[in-house]
């Protein structure tokens, strides 16, 4: 579904792209942390962001954070951060940044400067989504994923 999504999106078929997630979304299995397939909700996330939705994306992102599924992709977890000062949630998104990057002092300068960028309010925008990099590059975070669950 993963593949087939994002070449639709590539292909300029957003709704069909969405629906043909969706039907992914069922676990199906009775032990899952969540009513969702594992990664589900984060690239729903993304799926929304390139439908002008960020209200459904900050959503999506937040029960993907909820269940530890942010954790896998950093550049997902920034998304979300953005998501989360331009929602005016300045404090959770600190707080969500402190638990997965760390103590502000252990943090390189790049990563330094982004968390100033969040305190401050002025974060930088989240790139824009290219659909044909993101089929290659999402596919890979999210095998990469999968392989560090299995572990």
């Amino acid at each position: 579904a993963n593949l087939t999504t994002w070449a639709l999106v590539g292909d300029g078929k957003l709704d069909e792209a969405i629906k043909t997630w969706d039907r992914y979304r069922t676990a199906g299995s009775s032990g899952a942390k969540s009513e969702y397939r594992g990664f589900y909700l984060p690239y729903r996330a993304l799926l929304a962001e390139l439908a002008g939705d960020k209200a459904a994306a900050l959503g999506f992102y937040e029960q993907a954070q909820a269940i530890g599924e942010l954790h896998f992709v950093k550049e997902l977890t920034r998304r979300y951060l953005v998501r989360l000062v331009e929602a005016g949630r300045r404090q959770d998104a600190l707080a969500v940044h402190d638990d997965f990057f760390g103590e502000s002092a252990s943090l390189d300068p790049a990563e330094a400067r982004f968390r100033a960028s969040l305190s401050a309010g002025k974060p930088p925008a989240n790139p824009k989504i290219d659909a044909p990099a993101a089929a290659s590059s999402l596919l890979t975070d999210y095998v990469d994923a999968m392989v560090l669950m299995r572990q």
